[in-house]
């Protein structure tokens, strides 16, 4: 089982320098690599593959114009060679548009590093041509072994240097429990579970009183940059959308509370899975959610799009095949809030608006969210009944 690991690094003035180098000189070969293909296949050439720009590294490395590569690792470069060959295979495939040249300020700012030259020791981690970086983890003394990293990246948000990568870890046995487990996600509720006899209810963290000062905050910031955008092309007809430093410090600031409320809605959903994932059910239902069709509901759009359901859905599935639950995704058309959990009557003519569901035929009154939930905990059993 492959795991992904995230690691804040706490980098000397010197040594942020160094890594700032490696993110500008990543998106110099990109553009660079990028500007070539594109005359390559003017000049009736074709798509150049990942081992074939690789060899160009070389070449570029030893012109004069471009000596001061050498200073940089070549398995930099290699490394986004293989990024861009990944990036032109998915256009081809049609899976995604074709890659573009990187603008300093928009782009990402990361860059990968050497797994072989990789190594934690003394609450210190060694990276090759910068050497070793202060790091702060719980998993310190875990990562102090050898291990053969996957795919190590730094990257620089908000003023923060992160170390992302991944381990093989060995499969891990839980003794799971009789129950099973039914989730239904909601806008109200973010998740009403139905666990054994017992009712879960988690509130979306969205209507807390901290979100909604820095939904408001956000709003606020939003404006003075329309204003002063505004107020900028009325003085300076001639020099439209040009960013004045006011502009892009209050760009800044909005961007540090996104990423913010990102976080706190990252975080709010992690401790929900672990904690639903630690009561180890025997399995998990869940349904299937058109969440990109979903959010063409211009009235549901925005609050759909906070509650992060796919990310949700995501997170359950690794970790249930964590504690080896079996994790089963209900159709998306089985009409588990229209279906009565007792004597199993489809309700056809059931509104949105109505969240109590009463049966026609038997009676049942219950609460929308929870019925769902519990027709999603019996189609999973049924299903890992049928396969045992």
């Amino acid at each position: 089982m492959i795991k992904g690991f995230k690691i804040r690094l706490f980098p000397t003035p010197r040594q942020e320098e160094k890594l700032m180098d490696n993110v500008h000189a990543c998106r110099f070969f990109w553009n660079w690599m990028v500007a070539y293909q594109e005359e390559y296949y003017k000049n009736g050439g074709r798509f150049l593959s990942k081992f074939s720009m690789i060899k160009l590294i070389t070449k570029l490395r030893n012109t004069e114009e471009y000596k001061w590569m050498q200073s940089f690792s070549s398995r930099l470069f290699a490394d986004v060679c293989g990024d861009l060959d990944f990036a032109y295979n998915r256009f081809f495939k049609k899976l995604s548009k074709g890659p573009d040249f990187k603008k300093k300020r928009t782009a990402k700012k990361s860059f990968p590093t050497r797994y072989d030259r990789m190594r934690f020791c003394n609450g210190c981690v060694h990276l090759e041509k910068i050497g070793n970086i202060k790091v702060k983890s719980d998993y310190e003394m875990m990562f102090e072994k050898q291990h053969k990293f996957i795919n190590p990246r730094v990257s620089f948000d908000n003023g923060k240097w992160i170390l992302s990568f991944a381990l093989e870890c060995e499969n891990q046995t839980f003794k799971l429990n009789n129950n099973a487990l039914g989730i239904d996600l909601g806008v109200k509720k973010l998740a009403v579970v139905s666990f054994g006899k017992q009712v879960l209810q988690y509130d979306n963290i969205n209507k807390s009183r901290r979100v909604k000062k820095l939904k408001s905050k956000m709003k606020h910031i939003q404006r003075v940059i329309d204003r002063k955008y505004r107020v900028g092309n009325e003085l300076h007809p001639s020099r439209k959308w040009l960013k004045s430093n006011n502009i892009l410090k209050y760009e800044d600031l909005l961007k540090k509370i996104q990423r913010k409320l990102n976080n706190i809605r990252l975080d709010y959903i992690h401790k929900i899975t672990h904690g639903l994932v630690a009561m180890k059910p025997k399995v998990i239902g869940m349904e299937d959610l058109n969440v990109s069709g979903m959010t063409k509901n211009a009235h549901l759009s925005k609050v759909i799009s906070e509650q992060y359901f796919y990310e949700f859905i995501r997170q359950m599935k690794y970790k249930s095949e964590w504690y080896g639950i079996k994790f089963v995704q209900v159709p998306r058309f089985f009409p588990s809030s229209k279906s009565c959990s007792h004597c199993g009557e489809i309700k056809k003519d059931l509104k949105l608006s109505e969240r109590i569901f009463i049966c026609p035929h038997c009676g049942q009154e219950i609460d929308r969210d929870l019925n769902a939930a519990i027709n999603l905990k019996m189609y999973a059993v049924s299903t890992l009944e049928t396969t045992a």
